[in-house]
């Protein structure tokens, strides 16, 4: 009966994005513990600021360098054993600090902390790859307003709840009530639906041939340079907004209390940016999410020129927060669009290296850019950094990549 096919249709897409949705608090989970929670911890430990700051930098390089080791996951085993795998190790980590870490020599507890990152960042790998397998085409939206919503959520409990539990339990309790948590998440992680991938190509050749073949096919070199440049104007501008808070004059407290409306902002606009790509498809939906994206940053500008206090650098923060979050989910489609799912966790990967790539550069640049400008001048010229990535849109390659997914040579190699 059509009626009862379709009951049974919707039924299975709420499980699968109930998943999506859990499982994308335990992917953002160990990265918000290890942005927010550790330095706290460091620092309550006597560790130098200098310490911490290097530790932060060499630490968060997993994240970045992932792809490095992203086949192993397409090559070996399923998405959720890896999943339950590298959660499990994180936690088992996050267990032995919160025994015996205030007694570890530094140098110990720099290499647990590595391992940390490293299971974290692995996961991430197996995370991306599972959700693009779960997907049906034209659920990229949704699914990532999902993602971005849980995602943030997990920072919140992560940079909020478990540092506030360290109160009242010490810093013992608070990382053990945060390997429970991890914990959790790996004993869930089998149960969550199977991807419908099957693996046809197991050796190294066809799979690294997969991924030249995806930039070097028509329209690749042009998406890169999309993925390149989209998010240009964010990373432009991130870097300098936690200083001109407090060059603002505002207190700690204040930068503090901007936490909740800046999340609040950032996840009503991931819900805007799926109801946007749903409706006008990826590539208008780019452009209708990189428009607003681009000029939200002036709304720091003017903050800036007016010399606004506390209420207008909320208003700022605000407008930008919300812009942000519907880029974001546009671009979290395209991603997700464009990947082979047999060799998602390798072209996702690529893919957000790529974006780490301007990321990075552009914040090492970006105090600079301060010095010479003002900060006015800086988020007005970080507005403009947008033209390239939306002129990128109106190329015909990158309409025919987003439509097709993956490309015709890849899905043949395949077949």
């Amino acid at each position: 009966m059509p009626d009862a096919s379709c009951t049974v249709a919707a039924a299975r897409r709420a499980e699968r994005f109930a998943w999506i949705a859990g499982i994308a608090f335990l992917s953002g989970l160990p990265f918000g513990i290890f942005k927010d929670l550790f330095p706290v911890w460091l620092r309550d430990l006597g560790v130098s600021l200098e310490a911490i700051g290097v530790l932060a930098g060499a630490l968060a390089a997993p994240w970045s360098l992932k792809v490095l080791w992203a086949p192993l996951v397409d090559r070996w085993g399923g998405r959720r054993p890896w999943i339950a795998g590298a959660i499990g190790v994180a936690a088992t980590v996050l267990a032995v600090l919160a025994l015996v870490g205030a007694r570890l020599p530094l140098a110990v507890l720099a290499a647990a902390l590595c391992a940390f990152a490293v299971a974290s960042a692995t996961a991430d790998i197996a995370i991306d790859a599972w959700t693009i397998g779960v997907l049906a085409r034209d659920e990229e939206g949704p699914a990532n307003g999902l993602r971005v919503t849980f995602y943030r959520l997990s920072w919140l409990v992560a940079g909020g709840a478990l540092v506030a539990l360290a109160g009242p339990l010490g810093w013992s309790g608070a990382l053990g009530a945060a390997a429970a948590l991890l914990a959790l998440g790996a004993l869930a992680a089998p149960r969550a639906p199977r991807t419908a991938v099957r693996r046809r190509a197991t050796g190294w050749r066809p799979l690294l041939r997969g991924v030249v073949h995806w930039f070097t096919a028509p329209g690749g070199l042009a998406l890169a340079g999309l993925i390149l440049l989209y998010k240009w104007p964010d990373a432009a501008l991130g870097p300098m907004v936690r200083t001109f808070w407090r060059d603002a004059g505002l207190s700690a407290e204040q930068i503090g209390a901007l936490a909740v409306p800046n999340i609040g902002a950032t996840i009503a606009g991931a819900w805007l940016g799926a109801f946007v790509v749903r409706r006008l498809g990826i590539v208008r939906g780019l452009l209708a999410a990189g428009i607003p994206q681009a000029l939200s940053n002036l709304a720091y500008a003017a903050a800036a020129v007016a010399g606004a206090g506390f209420p207008g650098i909320v208003a700022a923060a605000t407008v930008e927060s919300l812009c942000g979050g519907l880029g974001t989910t546009a671009f979290l489609a395209l991603l997700m669009r464009v990947c082979e799912k047999e060799r998602a966790a390798v072209e996702f990967a690529l893919m957000t290296a790529l974006f780490a790539a301007t990321r990075d550069a552009t914040g090492a640049v970006s105090g600079f850019g301060v010095a010479a400008f003002g900060y006015a001048g800086w988020f007005a010229l970080t507005a403009l950094c947008a033209v390239p990535g939306l002129a990128l849109l109106a190329l015909p390659s990158i309409a025919a990549r987003t439509a097709g997914g993956a490309p015709a040579a890849a899905r043949e190699e395949n077949a």
